[in-house]
Order: C-alpha cells, then sequence, then structure tokens
C-alpha cells in the first residue's frame, strides 16, 4: 500500500467509482468493467476538479501522459487498491461494531431493517443498495466514517471462496445467515455447496464474536458445527421453539416472540414469515448488544418489507396486493 502515499490525505476523503457522482476535494478510482473503463475519465475528473484525486493502474495504456501529475496515483490494479484500502479502514475501525449479512435470500430486507432500528440507539451506517460484491462491499468500507457505531454490511457471493474474500475484508462482530436456498444453484451445483460458500463467514468473525442461524433451516445443525469449532457464540431464530427466540401467529396481526424466558407480543403490519424473522433477527442483534428492545418494539411493529420485497398494500376489505 506504499501507492497510497498517506501525506496526500486520502485516507478520510470520499472516494467515487462513477465519473458522474464524483465530487471537489475527492478520490476517484478508475474501474475497468465488462462495459467501460474508468480511465476514460482521467481527463474529465482532471479538468473538472482541481482538489480531486485520480487513481489508475500503472499499466494504463496513457499512464505515461500523467506520470508526473501530482493528483493522479499509479497502482498495479485498482481493484486491489479498493481492496487492500478497505483492510486499512476497517482496522482504523477496529472499535466500531460490524454486522455481516449472507444468505441465499432477504440480506437487502435485513440490511435495511436492522439500519433503520439501530439507528435509532446510535449512528449507523449501511452497505449501499445490494453492494455485496467484491467491488461493492470494499468500496462502501472505504467510504466509512469513524463516527459510525452501527455498520450494515451485505455480503454476497456467486462462487466458492468469495465470501471467504469479502469476510476477510469485513471481519464482522456478528455474522448473520438468513437462509440456505438455490440461488446461485448454477454457478454452484448444489445446495451443499451454497451451504459451503455461506458457512465461508463464519471463519473470519472477529475472535468471541457471534453467529446468528436460522433453525428452520436445514443446514442448521452443520453450520451450527462449524460455528462450535470457530469459537462463536451461537444464536438463533425460527420458529423452532429451541431457537434462541422464536415466535408464534396468534392473529392475522399479532405475533408472540420468546427471546429466551422473555415472553412478549407484537403487533405486525406484515405477518409474512420471512418479515417475522427479520424482526427477530433484530431483536437477537441488540439483545446481544445489550441495548434496550422495548424501544424497539415500537420501531419493529411499523416495520415493511422494502419495495418489491413482499409488502401486503390492502386494496379493500377482501382484495390485497403482494408487492414482490
Amino acid at each position: 500500500m506504499k501507492n497510497l502515499n498517506l501525506k496526500q490525505n486520502i485516507i478520510n476523503k470520499n472516494y467515487f467509482i462513477d465519473s458522474r457522482d464524483v465530487k471537489e476535494n475527492s478520490v476517484f478510482i478508475c474501474i475497468k468493467g465488462p462495459n467501460n473503463d474508468g480511465h476514460n475519465y482521467v481527463n474529465y475528473v482532471l479538468n473538472n476538479f482541481s482538489k480531486t484525486i485520480v487513481v489508475c493502474e500503472k499499466h494504463w495504456k496513457y499512464a505515461k501522459k500523467f506520470e508526473k501529475n501530482k493528483r493522479v496515483i499509479f497502482c498495479d490494479s485498482t481493484r486491489k487498491f479498493i481492496k487492500n484500502l478497505a483492510q486499512i479502514k476497517r482496522l482504523i475501525f477496529n472499535n466500531n461494531f460490524f454486522i455481516g449479512i449472507t444468505g441465499s435470500s432477504g440480506k437487502t430486507t435485513l440490511k435495511e431493517i436492522l439500519f433503520n432500528t439501530l439507528k435509532k440507539y446510535g449512528s449507523a451506517y449501511k452497505s449501499k443498495k445490494s453492494y455485496n460484491n467484491d467491488i461493492g462491499l470494499p468500496f462502501t468500507l472505504i467510504n466509512q466514517k469513524r463516527s459510525s457505531k452501527y455498520n450494515i454490511y451485505e455480503v454476497g457471493m456467486n462462487k466458492l471462496g468469495e465470501i471467504n474474500d469479502l469476510s476477510k475484508i469485513l471481519k464482522p462482530n456478528i455474522g448473520i445467515i438468513t437462509n440456505i436456498g438455490e440461488a446461485h444453484l448454477g454457478n454452484l451445483g448444489s445446495v451443499n455447496n451454497i451451504a459451503k460458500a455461506k458457512s465461508e463467514i463464519i471463519k473470519n468473525i472477529t475472535k468471541n464474536g457471534a453467529i446468528i442461524l436460522n433453525r428452520d433451516c436445514r443446514f442448521y445443525e452443520k453450520l451450527k458445527k462449524i460455528s462450535k469449532y470457530n469459537k462463536l457464540k451461537i444464536l438463533s431464530f425460527g420458529s423452532n421453539v429451541r431457537s434462541t427466540i422464536s415466535y408464534k401467529i396468534l392473529s392475522l396481526n399479532i405475533v408472540q416472540i420468546k427471546l429466551r424466558n422473555i415472553i412478549f407480543k407484537l403487533k405486525v403490519i406484515n405477518n409474512n414469515s420471512n418479515n417475522i424473522k427479520n424482526i427477530l433477527v433484530c431483536f437477537l442483534v441488540l439483545n446481544y448488544l445489550n441495548l434496550n428492545i422495548n424501544l424497539a418494539k415500537t420501531i419493529l411493529k411499523n416495520i415493511r418489507s422494502i419495495r418489491g420485497r413482499g409488502n401486503i398494500i390492502k386494496i379493500d376489505k377482501n382484495i390485497s396486493i403482494i408487492d414482490d
């Protein structure tokens, strides 16, 4: 990371990979994608912003033209640059709390619900949109500020080893595996391989950290065994009464929740099982952090899924639409 040249004080700047979003006194990192190359916008950024720094690859064909420009930093790979910088930022934020969410579905919805809940208890930060891949996660991390106390990230994958690489960067204090399903089945060949891929987050959770597992998932015992081997605190959720936190639907809008030895009722807008399980995970996280769950009861009873993720919209007494 010698190319970072910290005397230019870029570690605390805002970073961009889309030239349309660049602002003054920031850093533009040139990423080459399948359809476009950020290097094509180096002149635009340098000519339109007087204090913005540009990060390029030294093997770029026009590199020599800019090698004497003090606002251009060269590296072997801009993708590696982002990952290396993200690792540095994570070390700097060692006292902040990180949550990593993976699973075959429900990551984005759970992330949004957790963020909207935790921000009531302190400053919170979340990965943007569904930024959960080898560029999206580290890019989100390098833009995080030290002041953010609770930080919620999605960890995605398309192949074996990807979650391992990303969670090594993130080093979550709590890992959450929402479920194991057939998403990415074509890439991995079997649901067993999907479970293996999702389990990669477990070994990168910080020492004395925790894992939250879906007890209704058929891979629960396998994931629990891996978590025990890694000496993590294991928390579980689901309809199974042996879960750390479980639920029972009492009526259309009333759910009974049992968190260890505490039993309470919660009025909900949406009693879809996925929505309820997201609420259970939130209570588990709050309980683990020793935060007052009574405040969350007010917040979570009004929780809806994000747009297009299963909200129930009532048209009249007899007609409802599921926004999915």
